[in-house]
């Protein structure tokens, strides 16, 4: 492994997790970064929002029908391998509590390094890395330039994000994105920042800007939480918001649930009612997008 720069910015990373089916095409390495600009109740990740500490590590396993095995890698000086890792192959099953562990401090090449271990998983399946979390725009600098190591090295990235960070964000890490999977929650000004703590506006202008000044694929994901937006008409709204951005995109409609989620009491089940799951792809239909249901 090559010595880290000392001047390179170096990317927060909670864990790795591999063999991921769910974060964009083939088989992919998804890498969690820490820190989150929103504060939404349904998290699935809420161990990512905070800053650097020990915390509890929840382990999400798309697609699991294999037991999964949880290595805490070594204590090491910087640069090193202290990531938790998920043997996810084929899982669906629920969440592990792994050991408490601490984010990682990541040299953009040696963490290019670790995740290309995997490559010959991406090439057979058309897949990649994706970089997920938390927020991962949040770290524009650092992201950047993982990502900028993996293009050279002739990778595909993905960054799944729900768009709530500044401008130059975007502007700093776009030229070095293969695919984006958009997060679109609410449109409502004060449903959103009753959820999330964020502002509604932010993420729809982040996206049409995205929409308009580049051609990468963007595929619009939208959580559909009961007691969010589930059985209201987010879904039209959406949709017809994303009938007049600059360009077509996909829509995922992503069904809730409360594997993960660190639930106050009286909050209520994130896992919406199948007639509103329905509901909510029929009003995209509707709006002449190209809808999937993700469960």
């Amino acid at each position: 492994m090559p010595k880290p720069s000392p001047h390179a910015p170096r990317l927060l990373v909670s864990r790795i997790q591999r063999f991921c089916v769910h974060d964009g095409p083939g088989i992919r390495t998804t890498v969690f970064t820490q820190g989150c600009s929103l504060s939404c109740w349904w998290c699935h990740n809420p161990d990512l929002r905070g800053p650097v500490g020990h915390i509890p590590v929840v382990v999400q396993a798309s697609a699991c029908t294999e037991s999964r095995r949880l290595k805490p890698a070594p204590q090491a000086s910087t640069g090193d391998q202290r990531d938790i890792e998920v043997q996810a192959s084929a899982c669906t099953g629920s969440p592990d509590r792994g050991p408490k562990s601490a984010p990682h401090a990541w040299d953009p090449r040696q963490l290019a390094d670790h995740v290309q271990r995997d490559a010959r998983y991406w090439r057979a399946s058309g897949g990649g890395v994706t970089v997920s979390g938390g927020e991962p725009m949040v770290q524009a600098q650092a992201l950047a330039a993982f990502l900028a190591e993996l293009g050279r090295r002739g990778h595909d990235r993905c960054i799944e994000t729900a768009g709530a960070v500044p401008r130059d964000h975007f502007r700093r890490v776009a030229p070095h994105v293969d695919r984006w999977l958009y997060d679109i929650k609410a449109l409502d000004p004060k449903r959103f920042r009753a959820a999330t703590g964020g502002d509604a506006a932010v993420p729809v202008a982040n996206l049409r800007w995205l929409l308009g000044h580049t051609r990468t694929p963007v595929t619009v994901r939208v959580p559909l939480i009961n007691g969010f937006n589930a059985g209201t008409d987010e879904p039209q709204r959406i949709a017809a918001m994303l009938a007049d951005m600059p360009r077509p995109v996909g829509v995922e409609v992503l069904p809730g649930h409360n594997v993960g989620c660190d639930l106050r009491p009286g909050d209520p089940d994130p896992k919406p009612a199948p007639r509103q799951v329905d509901a909510a792809a029929e009003a995209f239909a509707a709006g002449g997008l190209e809808v999937r249901i993700r469960w």
